[in-house]
């Protein structure tokens, strides 16, 4: 799990053990919806550009009311 500050549901710094960075823009938003009949699964992803350049892709899950980075 990650902290991340949001302003009108957008991320603007992403928290972690490691790092402490705001967010540089907003690459892409999707939403995923599944499971619904097994264990509820809704998630919306943002694809982040940081200002440091590194790229990272996190996702609050909606269910949960929880933050979290993607692993590739």
């Amino acid at each position: 799990m990650i902290t991340v500050v949001a302003e009108y549901g957008e991320p603007r710094r992403v928290i972690t053990k490691r790092t402490d960075m705001e967010v540089m823009q907003i690459q892409d938003v999707w939403i995923v919806q599944d499971e619904w009949w097994r264990k509820e699964i809704d998630r919306q992803y943002f694809a982040l550009l940081m200002m440091d350049g590194e790229f990272r892709t996190i996702f609050r899950d909606r269910v949960e009311d929880a933050w979290y980075e993607q692993a590739y």
